[in-house]
C-alpha cells in the first residue's frame, strides 16, 4: 500500500559552503577541516551528543592502527588536535603515542571537547535533527532536507559531506553502492571495577592472555598499557582463549550465544584507571539489512542480554566481582552496511602490501597491515561468502618470525570518497567510502584520515566554483599539508610538486 505525500514549500533554513551530515568522529573531524580551510560549515546530528559510535556505543578508543615500520605515530591533523585537547583536561592516556599504547579515551569529556572545538571553527551545530534526503538538481547534489522538532526544513549547500556511517544520504543520490551483510554491537558499561586485581590474576596466568590482537602481543603489553599508560584494553576476542570461559562454555554454565545474540565470549573489555568503569563490548548481531524493524529487534534483544553477560562478568572474571552496570549504550554500533562505489577503491591488497603504495591524489596515509588478508577473510565480526562467522582469524596478527605489527604505509587515495555518477558530495566516514571488503577503512583514526581530506576538499570546492570532481586536488594537497596531516616524506611531497 501507498500514499502520497502532499507538496508543500519547505523553507531554506541555512545557506552554506560545506554541509556535514553526522556528528561522529569523521564528520567532526571534517567539519573543523572544512572550517579551517576557511568555508562556512554546518554540522547535522540525529542524537543530542557528538562523537558517534564512540560516545553513544560507550567504545572509549580510537585504536592503535597508526605507526609505521618504525613505530612512530601516522596521527596528525586534526585527529591528533583532538587527542592533544584530550590530554590537556585528562581525558585520554598522555603516552598514547608510545608504541603499543592505546588510543583509550573519557567518552564524556570527548562530548565537551568536540562541542568546544567545533565552535572554536566556527562550524554552526544542529542537535536532534534528521537529515531526511539530498537536495538534487542536474545532477548535483544542492543540500539536504531534513526533520526537526517544528517540521521539516532544507539547509543548501554547495557541497554535502555524507559522514553518517550508513550513507544515508549518499544511497539516496542513485550513485552505485556496495552492501555488506556485516554486523551490530550494543556496549555496555561497568562500574566498580579492579583492574589491579584483573592485572594481579593474569599475571599469574600470563599464557590464558589472548595474544596478537588488536595491537596488544600479550600480557606485557597489557601490563605496561595498566601501570605505565593508565589505561585498560583487553582485545577483542579475548574471551575466546580464557581458558575458564570456554571451560565454562562447555560446561553449559555460560553460552556464548542467546537467542540471535552471538560472540558473547568476545569480551573486549576498554577503560581508563582513574575511572574505575570499563566498557564491555561482547555480542554481536547480524543486521540482514537497515529496515527498522530489523534495527529495532537489535537493540532491545541485545539491550535485554546486556545483564546475561554483567552476572557473568560478576561471578567470573578477575576484578569484575564487585562490579555493576552502570550505562547501556543509547545506539547500537553497526559495523558495515552501505558504501560508496567510487572513483577509486582502497582494495585488501593495498592494505596488506609489503612495500608502500602510492596514489597521486593523496589525501591521508595510513599503516599497511599485513595480517589483514587473514584476518578479513574470516574475521569474526563479519560474514565469509558463505555466511559463516569464524571464532577467530587463522593467523593472527604474526608473521613466520613472530610479531610484525606494521610494515609500510598506504596512501589513501583522494577517489574513495567520490562516488561515481554524482557531484558536489563525498563519502566522509571511513565506513562508508569505496573499499573492498567495505571493513578496511572502519574505526578510529582510519576513518577520521580520509574525512579530513573530505572536509578539506569540500572546502577548496566551494570556494573555487569547482565540482567534487573536479576540484584541484593539488590545492586540497597543499591546505592538507598546512593542517598539518601527513602525505608523505620529502621526496614524496617533491614528486607531487608540493614542495
Amino acid at each position: 500500500m501507498f500514499i502520497t505525500e502532499p507538496s508543500k514549500n519547505i523553507e531554506v533554513y541555512r545557506n552554506v559552503d560545506v554541509l556535514v551530515v553526522g556528528g561522529g568522529m569523521s564528520g567532526c573531524t571534517a567539519a573543523i577541516a572544512a572550517a579551517e580551510a576557511g568555508a562556512k560549515v554546518m554540522l547535522l546530528e540525529k542524537n543530542g551528543c557528538l562523537g558517534g559510535v564512540l560516545t553513544t556505543n560507550i567504545i572509549p578508543n580510537l585504536l592503535n592502527n597508526h605507526m609505521n615500520e618504525e613505530s612512530e605515530h601516522l596521527l596528525c591533523g586534526v585527529p591528533k588536535k583532538i587527542i592533544e585537547r584530550l590530554v590537556k583536561i585528562d581525558g585520554c592516556v598522555r603516552d598514547w603515542d608510545k608504541p603499543f599504547a592505546k588510543l583509550v579515551f573519557d567518552e564524556q569529556k570527548m562530548k565537551v571537547v568536540l562541542i568546544e572545538m567545533l565552535q572554536e571553527a566556527g562550524v554552526d551545530l544542529l542537535l536532534h535533527v534528521y537529515a531526511a534526503s539530498p537536495i538534487i538538481q542536474s545532477n548535483s547534489v544542492k543540500g539536504v532536507f531534513f526533520e526537526t522538532k517544528v517540521g521539516r526544513k532544507a539547509i543548501l549547500a554547495k557541497v554535502v559531506i555524507d559522514c553518517t556511517g550508513e550513507a544515508d544520504i549518499l544511497s539516496q543520490t542513485g550513485c552505485p553502492l556496495r552492501i555488506t551483510n556485516g554486523t551490530a554491537s550494543l556496549a555496555f558499561k561497568m562500574s566498580g571495577v579492579d583492574g589491579n586485581d584483573f592485572c594481579r590474576y593474569f599475571s599469574e596466568h600470563p599464557d590464558s592472555f589472548p595474544k596478537n590482537h588488536d595491537g596488544i602481543r600479550d600480557f606485557q603489553d597489557f601490563r605496561i598499557n595498566w601501570e605505565t599508560y593508565g589505561d585498560f584494553y583487553f582485545p577483542h576476542r579475548g574471551g575466546r582463549e580464557i581458558p575458564f570461559v570456554q571451560d565454562d562454555i562447555k560446561a553449559g554454565r555460560y553460552s556464548k550465544t542467546r537467542g540471535k545474540v552471538f560472540g558473547l565470549d568476545m569480551m573486549c573489555l576498554i577503560g581508563l584507571r582513574n575511572l574505575g568503569d570499563i566498557s564491555v563490548n561482547s555480542m554481536l548481531w547480524r543486521l540482514p539489512d537497515l529496515n527498522p524493524e530489523n534495527i529495532s529487534e537489535a537493540e532491545m534483544e541485545s539491550q535485554k542480554t546486556v545483564y546475561y553477560v554483567a552476572d557473568y562478568m560478576n561471578s567470573r572474571m578477575p576484578g569484575f566481582d564487585k562490579a555493576h552496570v552502570s550505562q547501556i549504550s543509547q545506539d547500537i554500533g553497526i559495523r558495515v552496511s552501505r558504501g560508496i562505489e567510487g572513483e577509486n577503491t582502497m582494495r585488501i591488497e593495498d592494505v596488506t602490501s609489503r612495500t608502500p603504495v602510492y596514489f597521486d591524489d593523496v589525501i591521508g596515509v595510513r599503516s599497511a597491515k599485513p595480517w589483514s588478508d587473514d584476518g578479513m577473510k574470516d574475521h569474526p565480526f563479519d560474514d565469509d561468502i558463505n555466511g559463516n562467522v569464524a571464532a577467530r582469524s587463522t593467523g593472527g596478527e604474526t608473521s613466520e618470525s613472530g610479531v610484525f605489527l606494521y610494515t609500510n604505509t598506504v596512501d589513501i587515495s583522494y577517489g574513495i570518497l567520490l562516488p561515481k555518477g554524482i557531484e558536489n558530495i563525498l563519502a566522509g566516514s571511513g565506513k562508508i567510502v569505496s573499499s573492498v571488503p567495505q571493513t578496511t577503512m572502519r574505526c578510529g583514526t582510519n576513518s577520521m584520515r580520509p574525512a579530513q581530506g573530505a572536509g578539506v576538499a569540500a572546502a577548496i570546492t566551494a570556494l573555487t566554483g569547482a565540482t567534487t570532481h573536479t576540484v584541484d586536488i593539488r590545492k586540497v594537497q597543499k591546505e592538507l599539508l598546512r593542517q598539518g596531516v601527513y602525505l608523505g616524506e620529502n621526496d614524496r611531497l617533491k614528486t607531487l610538486g608540493l614542495l
